[in-house]
């Protein structure tokens, strides 16, 4: 989609970061002025909740666009992007994605297609938040946190504060789902063993 000239101005302007888990990477309602690409690991989404712990939206991975918000939202972030695993990724001045879209056509359908993709993803899973069965959503929090071999690390407290549960609750529905061979669990991971079961739950 990029001209040679385009990919030589933009090339000139990426530059390669690595973090470990548990760093912000931005926070909600600063100014923005990074575009990023994640080229490895997990990074979840923070809405903020300033009497209560912050709500996680969602979750990105590899070759996911974080920041793209902040192009049409007056240059601040909307939510907050922390490390859920050591992450590696791309970054970009905002000037430069803007020059793109604005003479890019086709990146610009490209960000307005990942914006709604986001949306999507959102819509779900507040929709499941709101209605859904306990399963239903415990489920989609699953597979949002499955890496490449279906296994998921994150300790049960995070867990919950994506399906709203206690850890208690969590522990319960891990094993109904365990005792239906849908997961494996051991003691330091969750293994989905019938990840088709997972998205027909709802």
């Amino acid at each position: 989609m990029l001209s040679k000239k385009e990919l030589t101005e933009l090339e000139g302007n990426i530059s390669m970061e690595d973090i470990s888990e548990g760093n912000v990477i931005y926070t909600e309602r600063k100014s923005a002025s990074q575009f990023y690409i994640i080229r490895s690991g997990k990074v979840k989404l923070e809405y903020g909740n300033y009497s209560l712990r912050p709500m996680i939206i969602g979750m990105k991975q590899e070759g996911d666009y974080l920041g793209l918000e902040a192009l049409f939202a007056n240059n601040k972030y909307l939510v907050t992007a922390t490390s859920f695993s050591d992450v590696s990724y791309c970054t970009i001045p905002q000037s430069s994605i803007e020059q793109l879209v604005l003479s890019n056509t086709a990146i610009c359908k490209t960000m307005f297609s990942n914006i709604q993709r986001g949306l999507e993803q959102n819509l779900k899973y507040t929709n499941l938040m709101i209605s859904g069965s306990s399963l239903g959503r415990l489920a989609y929090v699953l597979l949002l946190l499955k890496d490449s071999r279906g296994t998921i690390n994150a300790p049960k407290e995070e867990i919950a504060r994506m399906t709203g549960f206690r850890r208690e609750t969590v522990s319960r529905l891990l094993a109904k789902l365990k005792a239906r061979n849908i997961l494996e669990i051991s003691h330091r991971e969750v293994k989905i063993l019938n990840q088709e079961e997972l998205e027909f739950m709802e």
